[in-house]
C-alpha cells in the first residue's frame, strides 16, 4: 500500500509558494489606508526564500492601472527574492509592461506564466 509515509521516503518534496493578488502602487503613490503591500510583499519573499524552491505570484501585480511606476516598484521588490519568481497576469496588469520591467525567467522571451 502507498502511503504518505512511504510518499515521503520515495518523492522527493518540492515546495512552491504562491502569492497573489499584490497590488503594489508606484513608488510615492497612494495605496489604501493603513496597507502596506510592499512590505508585506517584501516579507512574504524572504520567507518564501528561505523555505521554498521558487514563488508564484498569480495576478494583480500592480496596483491599480498597471503603470510603468507600477512595475517599476513591482520590479524592486520582487528582485529581492533569492529564488526564481514566476509571473501571473491578472485583471490589472498590463502583460507587455510586465515583460518589459521584470527580471523574472523567460521563456521564449516572454514572462514565464
Amino acid at each position: 500500500m502507498f502511503t504518505s509515509a512511504t510518499y515521503s521516503v520515495r518523492m522527493p518534496r518540492t515546495v512552491i509558494a504562491q502569492i497573489s493578488d499584490t497590488h503594489i502602487p508606484g513608488r510615492g503613490e497612494a495605496s489604501h489606508p493603513g496597507a502596506d503591500p510592499v512590505g508585506n510583499l517584501t516579507a512574504a519573499l524572504a520567507h518564501a526564500s528561505q523555505r521554498c524552491a521558487g514563488v508564484v505570484i498569480t495576478g494583480d501585480c500592480a496596483a491599480k492601472a498597471g503603470t510603468d511606476a507600477e512595475y517599476a516598484a513591482f520590479a524592486e521588490v520582487i528582485a529581492t527574492a533569492t529564488v526564481p519568481v514566476w509571473l501571473v497576469p491578472g485583471n490589472h496588469d498590463d502583460s507587455a509592461k510586465m515583460q518589459r520591467c521584470s527580471t523574472c525567467p523567460r521563456s521564449m522571451g516572454a514572462v514565464t506564466t
